[in-house]
């Protein structure tokens, strides 16, 4: 890999973009898209995904970058936020992509966040433009998005993610960053968000990137985020189910470690699959047998729903 790269690398993700059981970088720069192509033994080489000379209607500026499977089809896509809007970048599993773009006209995404915001299955998509509005696109299942809806009541952001935070209703909320507060809004099963928790507030400091992480390996995923002054802070997570709750039920994963197939002696409605800088991976519903084979060999924090909707970690 070429260690003198010479772009302004807006944002960076890792992953097996073609199932080669090694993680591949994609870097977004203001002007492209580039993957650097895992061979297996550590040595990378650079392809194109995008540039300004391949922008359809105006110079191309890439200014955030997330991943998930949108389309179902096992491959890790990408979202990403553009001055062309909210695309998405669909693997082929080989990790040549094609765009697909879905936005209102003339609309810049600062930030893309893709979660199950109306909890049918797959993947929608949250992002704020250029006009400070939260907007989302629900995803018809194949990744075809469709704008809903504005978001309201919630400030401009700076950084956003998303967790189960109310583990009785089964519903992803927003984890987000904004001028001096780091506060979850719930969603409240018709996509609105206007309920606001406050997880910390200080007028001194203002609020940068935030992330899921296991601090303590007790209650699951914790709150992270960076703040002003080169701090970095960290708030547990203790609304979360222990596993050690007498209604929890008693389950058997096995076999741990597993190289591929990992069965449940428990039905769960949902399954989530997080690697160790709390970015989901993985989302199956309603079952025992979920198949890890296309990840990478490592330690994985494994979220489980039940019927009944009690989440265990």
């Amino acid at each position: 890999m070429d260690s003198n790269i010479s772009i302004l690398v807006n944002d960076v993700v890792v992953a097996d973009f073609d199932n080669n059981n090694s993680d591949d970088i994609i870097i977004i720069g203001q002007h492209s898209i580039d993957l650097y192509r895992n061979n297996g033994s550590g040595s990378f080489s650079k392809e194109t995904i995008l540039s300004t000379s391949s922008s359809s209607t105006r110079v191309l500026e890439c200014l955030d970058l997330a991943t998930a499977d949108m389309d179902g089809d096992g491959n890790i896509d990408l979202i990403n936020g553009e001055t062309e809007g909210l695309v998405i970048y669909l693997n082929n599993g080989n990790a040549v992509f094609s765009p697909h773009y879905y936005s209102l006209i003339s609309e810049i995404f600062f930030l893309v966040h893709p979660f199950d915001i109306d909890n049918d299955g797959d993947m929608d998509v949250v992002g704020r433009n250029h006009a400070g509005e939260v907007k989302w696109f629900s995803n018809n299942g194949s990744s075809v998005m469709t704008y809903e809806a504005t978001l309201t009541n919630i400030p401009n952001l700076l950084s956003l993610n998303s967790i189960d935070y109310n583990n009785n209703d089964g519903l992803e909320d927003l984890y987000t960053s904004y001028a001096n507060h780091v506060s979850i809004f719930e969603n409240d099963a018709n996509q609105n968000f206007n309920n606001e928790i406050s997880v910390y507030q200080d007028d001194n400091l203002i609020m940068g990137a935030l992330q899921l992480i296991d601090v303590d390996n007790q209650n699951g995923l914790d709150y992270v985020w960076s703040g002003g002054n080169n701090t970095i802070a960290f708030h547990m997570n203790e609304s979360l189910l222990n596993i050690d709750d007498p209604e929890a039920p008693t389950i058997l994963l096995y076999p741990n470690p597993t190289n591929g197939i990992l069965n449940s002696t428990h039905q769960f409605q949902k399954l989530r699959i997080y690697n160790f800088q709390g970015a989901k991976l993985m989302e199956v519903y309603k079952t025992k047998t979920l198949d890890l084979s296309r990840l990478p060999a490592g330690i994985y924090t494994l979220i489980m729903e039940d019927l009944k909707g009690l989440t265990i970690h």
